[in-house]
């Protein structure tokens, strides 16, 4: 491999890894949701002005900080993974018309 084969490489991996990594937290968020929609739905309606509303809503907002931090953490890469798409892409491209100029 050479160096730029190599760079490529390492930024495929790195973009690999991040969406991997985005894709377990959104797992994770789902997860969530899923059992705040269960405890919705097992809740009867006597119960939903005491003791169970306040449950769901320790849960509602333990789901709306977990899916703030995601967020946060997309917006935080998304201009890193964005460069490095566009690198990738060029450098693909350069690649490209190199071997077709070559035939």
């Amino acid at each position: 491999m050479d160096n730029k084969e190599t760079d490529l490489y390492l930024k495929n991996e790195l973009i690999y890894d991040t969406v991997t990594k985005y894709v377990e937290n959104l797992k994770k968020v789902e997860k969530q949701v899923k059992y705040i929609a269960t405890r919705m739905k097992s809740t009867s309606i006597s119960e939903w002005g005491g003791s169970g509303r306040t449950g769901f809503e320790e849960s509602l907002n333990k789901w709306v900080a977990q899916a703030g931090e995601v967020e946060k953490e997309i917006d935080a890469h998304k201009s890193i993974i964005d460069e490095l798409l566009k690198s990738s892409a060029s450098l693909f491209k350069g690649e490209k018309d190199i071997a077709d100029n070559i035939e």
